[in-house]
């Protein structure tokens, strides 16, 4: 079975539709990667030692709205 491009971007505006945001995390359950909200594990003290890098760029998700 193959799709035309025409049902592959029906099928992403409907999923976009169904959830605003699907760039999410999703959870593993125990002993996952992401086993709980990432919210509930920094306040628990998981992750104090991580490093994080933080940065933006101009146009990002300009596709998703454009």
């Amino acid at each position: 079975m193959s799709a035309s491009s025409s049902d592959i971007v029906a099928a992403i505006n409907a999923g976009f539709a169904l959830v605003s945001n699907p760039f999410r995390p999703v959870l593993d359950g125990p002993g996952g990667i992401v086993s709980d909200y990432p919210a509930k594990r920094l306040s628990s003290g998981s992750g104090e030692q991580v490093p994080l890098m933080i940065g933006t760029v101009l146009d990002e998700g300009l596709f998703l709205y454009g």
